[in-house]
């Protein structure tokens, strides 16, 4: 907010109607609430009368549940305190109307209004979110798993990516390839507790299991020798047939490594670029699924990852009408560093715990809500997720925060290159969270160890209740059968 000084500022959102700017109160047709972060009481709550205070360097945010988008205009007021006058006094007000949203995300800026001179007396930037429910696939109310953590699921150990990375580092490359049915199966066999796995849509919209945006191909039939002779590909670009008869390049130091089509490759549990649906009917229920769903992130130099047009309630939706059809029957959990894409998989579906990864110091994004753990914490709260999942160097430079986040949040897995061997494993173990995530279970994995979960005999029937229940048949009224039997339709 510019133009406006004042150390003691508050702001109110009020829905109206957009129509007559009468103000609508709270009901089904618009109800608002806010959370303004702060460790530990990051809780969405009702305005207060004349708004809700706010300074510099806040993050506050309003959460707004409707029944028709286009039956609501919002009246935006920002007022000053004067609390040694006892005196609240209105600076400035606009009036924002929906036809202000386009798409699922995005920025507006309002002009407040002075209601004593009517001229603009400051300016207001405001970022949005809109979550639409899921058009078809979406999940009921039978039951909910998104709160649900047994006290004794704590110090998993967790496959990045399977066994761990392999197609861009130079040293300790995992045997198998990352992010194949194949990796995932060994770290099962293993014994894992879960594996994660990183989660895209390709352009005709099929979940495929690959983590970096794009692919690189050779146009032409000659054997690339250098970077040059490689084109770039996203992934949102292309269709899941064509990948599946592309080969591919991974530049990994100084040498350009090829990979035969998923076509062209046996056994299948081999091939990169498999399916979500696949690991789901692939790999043992036994072992949990930690799915990480990529979305670019804006980086701190204001350069973004990669590039992404898919509407991001179109990208959530196709992702988790392949959860609920084939996904049930395991633990799994969800994650993003997008914090938005968080909230959109927590307000379409209650059936998993919903995670929120942050940044780590070496990849710093700008969202403030990803910048420390701290402030991931209070987004969690905020929203109802499940928990965090903060890199491991946040961890090793404050041992204590892996507690203090546990005392907010049921769930705390941590990630990152400090996790490097069993010596440093056992210490981040040590420090108390839900699990770890890391590279070469092949070598780090205790031998002849069973998955946690697959020692709790009552899990394989009690996950069932995430499935949907077989259609019943129709019961049979012999009496009306029989009269139907012998009338004549015309």
């Amino acid at each position: 907010m510019s133009a406006i000084n004042s150390r003691n500022q508050k702001m109110e959102q009020q829905p109206v109607d957009p129509k007559t700017l009468a103000p609508i109160l709270s009901s089904a047709r618009a109800n608002v609430e806010y959370v303004r972060m702060a460790y530990g009481d990051s809780k969405l709550r009702v305005q207060p009368e004349y708004g809700v205070p706010y300074a510099t360097g806040d993050i506050l945010m309003f959460h707004v549940n409707l029944e028709q988008l286009d039956r609501v205009a919002y009246l935006v007021e920002v007022y000053a305190e004067q609390p040694e006058e006892d005196l609240v006094r209105l600076l400035g007000y606009s009036h924002l109307l929906h036809t202000s949203f386009s798409g699922t995300e995005g920025e507006v800026s309002i002009d407040l209004i002075s209601p004593l001179w009517q001229r603009v007396v400051g300016q207001l930037r405001i970022e949005y979110l809109h979550i639409r429910p899921m058009e078809k696939d979406g999940f009921d109310l039978r039951t909910s798993f998104a709160n649900y953590w047994r006290s004794n699921w704590t110090a998993l150990e967790i496959g990045h990516r399977g066994l761990g990375k392999s197609l861009t580092v130079t040293t300790n490359a995992a045997p198998l390839i990352e992010n194949t049915v194949a990796t995932m199966l060994a770290s099962s066999e293993l014994g894992a507790d879960l594996v994660e796995f990183d989660v895209q849509l390709t352009s005709d919209l099929v979940p495929i299991i690959h983590h970096d945006f794009s692919i690189r191909v050779c146009i032409d039939s000659k054997t690339p020798t250098s970077k040059d002779d490689l084109t770039e590909v996203l992934l949102k670009d292309i269709s899941y047939e064509q990948l599946k008869d592309l080969k591919t390049y991974q530049i990994v130091g100084n040498k350009i490594v090829e990979y035969p089509a998923h076509n062209n490759v046996e056994p299948p549990e081999q091939r990169l670029f498999p399916t979500l649906q696949d690991f789901f009917e692939r790999v043992n229920l036994s072992t949990g699924f930690d799915i990480e769903i990529k979305w670019p992130q804006q980086r701190a130099d204001g350069q973004f990852e990669s590039e992404q047009t898919l509407d991001k309630n179109l990208f959530v939706d196709r992702i988790l009408a392949v959860v609920r059809r084939h996904g049930c029957g395991r633990l799994n959990v969800i994650k993003s560093f997008d914090a938005d894409l968080c909230s959109l998989l927590r307000f379409k579906q209650h059936m998993y715990p919903v995670l929120f990864l942050s940044s780590s110091k070496e990849n710093v994004f700008t969202d403030p809500r990803t910048s420390t753990v701290e402030q991931s914490v209070n987004f969690a709260q905020a929203f109802d997720l499940g928990g965090v999942s903060p890199n491991a160097v946040f961890v090793k430079a404050d041992p204590g925060v892996v507690q203090r986040a546990k005392a907010q949040v049921p769930i705390v897995l941590l990630w990152g290159s400090d996790l490097k061997d069993r010596e440093t494993i056992d210490w981040f173990l040590q420090q108390g969270p839900t699990g770890v995530i890391y590279d070469r279970l092949d070598l780090w994995l205790g031998a002849n160890r069973t998955s946690a979960f697959e020692a709790e005999q009552d899990l394989p029937g009690f996950f069932q209740l995430q499935c949907d229940p077989a259609p019943k048949e129709r019961e049979v009224n012999s009496t009306i059968e029989s009269i139907l039997s012998n009338v004549n339709f015309l």
